[in-house]
């Protein structure tokens, strides 16, 4: 139960700061690194939250055991000890190896998972060309290096293990002939043997829970460098939108530029400006690609600005030109957790016409719609959003294109009744 907490938090704070990323920035997340972060580095840290408490202990204990084996058999527990010496930077050489053998892992698995996205995301596209079989050998390519980086982290592995488990033997070994040896009159009797024995054969299990705990930590502390590189990634610069535009208006824009890129590179959108009084509606027309999805990106404070002012005042609801659903029930989609009023939501359903879609639907608006359920069409998705962001009763309403996948008849019916109002 408490893993599961623990789990449950990490995964919230990933998806909470993935919000939060600059769009310069998210270019380095690709979403397969994001399900890799989420599934493969949070169990290991799991795992190293169980093994933390070992990677202490062992070398505790292993002191101890030390320091008890000296009043049996002296100074010759020093030759056990020196063994111990030479073979620790042995397994610390090899632990570096294979933290870069798991880093070069990580890094083929991300690549292979982003192809598998890319396949998966486009696969009518790839399909209809036949374009499987090269598609497929990327896959495959990445596939067969990710293999290889994990042999390597195994043999790493497998050698260090080895090390670890002849440990023991090698200590009791120079420890008994050093005590026979280094002088005549020294006596193995029973007594000494077993209980020197005894001892030993628990710094054999000290020795044996030390690489596992140091495989977790060096898998964690992968895993943790992905984390940071992660964790710092730039914010997006929340101060760069004001909240004090111009008396009766909701948003003010003034001699502003702004780019994709934190870089000093060419703006995507030249001194712009623009001022939206409250209770209009206001329409951005131009041809494709003049930036009219952009500056909705900017008033969103998704873009760097690199000049002027933008200063919007109250709540806003976003309707994207690419809609998309949650793998929930169509009423889910709509409410999102928020509180149900029976009137508003059948009232909100009526005026996105959605009401047709409602009735040949298996289970109405409690059919599971997405990936895992029922497909929508672009058109019955974008109506869908229309409906979250009507819900949401927020003071702003930025829409992209919101009528470009409907037929005319419901274009007419949602301009008049949902948008014009």
């Amino acid at each position: 139960s408490n893993l599961r907490t623990v789990s449950s938090r990490y995964h919230g704070t990933i998806f909470r700061k993935n919000l939060q990323v600059a769009m310069s920035a998210r270019k380095d997340f690709p979403s397969g690194n994001l399900m890799n972060l989420l599934s493969v580095d949070v169990k290991r840290l799991q795992g190293f939250t169980i093994q933390a408490a070992t990677l202490v202990s062992a070398p505790l204990k292993i002191f101890i055991i030390i320091f008890i084996l000296w009043q049996y058999l002296g100074p010759s527990t020093l030759a056990g000890v020196a063994m111990i010496v030479v073979l620790l930077p042995i397994s610390y050489y090899l632990s570096i190896i294979g933290e870069r053998f798991s880093n070069k892992q990580m890094t083929s698995k991300d690549l292979r998972i982003k192809h598998l996205n890319e396949i998966l995301n486009g696969i009518k596209i790839l399909k209809l060309y036949a374009w499987e079989i090269p598609f497929g050998a990327k896959v495959s390519e990445a596939r067969k290096a990710e293999i290889k980086w994990i042999r390597h982290s195994l043999l790493c592995f497998v050698v260090t293990t080895f090390v670890y488990y002849c440990a023991p033997f090698l200590v009791s070994l120079a420890g008994f002939a050093t005590y026979l040896l280094s002088d005549e009159r020294n006596i193995l009797d029973p007594t000494r043997a077993f209980v020197s024995l005894t001892l030993m054969n628990q710094l054999r299990y000290a020795l044996f829970d030390l690489p596992d705990s140091i495989s977790e930590l060096i898998q964690c502390n992968v895993s943790l460098g992905r984390l940071r590189k992660f964790f710092t990634a730039e914010n997006k610069d929340e101060s760069m939108i004001g909240n004090n535009p111009e008396k009766g208006e909701v948003l003010t824009v003034k001699g502003a530029s702004f780019s994709w890129s934190t870089d000093n590179g060419e703006c995507t959108l030249n001194n712009i400006n623009l001022n939206i009084p409250k209770g209009k509606l206001v329409a951005v027309i131009g041809p494709v690609g003049s930036g009219k999805s952009s500056l909705l990106s900017a008033v969103l404070g998704e873009m760097c600005k690199k000049g002027g002012s933008i200063d919007i005042k109250g709540t806003v609801a976003y309707v994207p030109q690419q809609p998309w659903v949650l793998n929930r029930t169509l009423k889910h989609n709509i409410l999102l957790e928020r509180q149900m009023h029976q009137d508003k939501y059948n009232k909100i359903v009526e005026v996105c016409c959605l009401k047709p879609d409602l009735d040949i639907l298996p289970a109405g608006d409690g059919t599971e719609i997405g990936e895992k359920g029922v497909n929508l069409s672009g058109g019955q998705k974008l109506r869908v959003n229309l409906a979250q962001a009507v819900y949401q009763d927020k003071e702003i309403y930025l829409l992209d294109d919101p009528l470009s996948a409907v037929d005319v008849h419901v274009r007419k019916s949602l301009f008049t009744d949902v948008i014009g109002k």
